[in-house]
């Protein structure tokens, strides 16, 4: 059976029509620079679009992506070329893939409404140099009100922005405690949206929980969530803190140095860079900048 990954389905049967192929096994800091390298490198610069999701808030990939070219036949080759290469020292896993049958939802049968969160973190990536067209005149304020947010104002390219844009400097970042396991993402993106009624949400993150607390009774999740501004967030702690969600009572709090969760709950900077072998590249007096690629990051490894 074919499994299915975002609007692809990888085919265990290899078609003869595909124009796109996926590629998995990536490490989850690695940028759709990195992936652009790797095609450059492999000479597949005819490549179309990297289809890639980055989450706004940790920076983290899903952990595979797809990569479109304007034929059946690059795409093959894109195959047989990739095959053994690695990003960021891991091998990758290809395959090739066409899209889904349209009008099936992402969750199957289970729900006809389509899901929309509060960011899409799925998009497109064209090269590095197309980040300046969203990058210009972008600000992370206002547009971030789902009834204001545009396709080109989502997905990596904002994502990417964000996390180059942010500011430890009156935070806009909230971390909510005493959650449960999340489910999945759609549902947890219901949950929070419900709880901040009433208030401007930019971006949520996954719930994470420290690996010492995961075999314990209770509910040890945390997650963090953007808001509009740091007024928002004084007063989503005032007025929410040690109130109920869905049952669980919870605890909401300022996120210290505009930190949030890596995969294993542990803090990181809010750039998303992993404390376990990377090293976060110094630009502009401080800044770090998302849209290039982090090959660096393996040089000490």
């Amino acid at each position: 059976m074919a499994r299915r990954h975002d609007d692809q389905e990888l085919n265990t049967a290899v078609p003869t029509d595909f124009n796109r192929i996926y590629v998995g096994s990536l490490d989850y800091f690695a940028k759709p620079a990195d992936v652009e390298e790797l095609l450059v490198g492999a000479n597949l610069n005819s490549f179309q679009k990297i289809h890639i999701s980055i989450d706004p808030i940790s920076g983290r990939n899903r952990g595979y992506c797809f990569v479109v070219f304007p034929s059946h036949q690059e795409a093959a080759y894109a195959l047989e070329a990739l095959a053994g290469q690695s990003i960021l020292g891991r091998v990758v896993k290809l395959g090739p893939c066409v899209p889904k049958g349209h009008g099936r939802s992402s969750r199957g049968d289970q729900s006809s409404v389509e899901f929309r969160p509060v960011f899409q973190r799925w998009g497109d990536w064209k090269g590095a140099d197309g980040a300046s067209e969203q990058k210009d005149g972008v600000r992370f304020r206002g547009w971030n009100s789902p009834r204001e947010q545009t396709e080109d104002q989502q997905g990596p390219y904002a994502a990417l922005n964000r996390l180059q844009s942010y500011s430890n400097k009156d935070s806009t970042r909230i971390r909510i405690d005493g959650l449960d396991k999340m489910i999945d993402q759609e549902h947890n993106d219901a949950e929070i949206r419900s709880f901040f009624s009433g208030f401007d949400v930019v971006a949520i993150g996954k719930r994470v929980v420290p690996y010492s607390l995961r075999s314990m009774p209770g509910n040890h999740h945390h997650c963090y969530v953007d808001l509009g501004s740091r007024k928002e967030v004084d007063r989503a702690v005032k007025e929410l803190s040690g109130t109920a969600m869905n049952g669980m009572v919870v605890r909401l709090s300022i996120a210290r140095d505009g930190r949030s969760p890596n995969q294993h709950g542990q803090s990181q900077s809010s750039g998303g860079v992993s404390q376990i072998g990377h090293k976060a590249r110094e630009v502009h007096g401080g800044g770090r900048d998302y849209m290039q690629k982090s090959s660096w990051r393996r040089a000490d490894a």
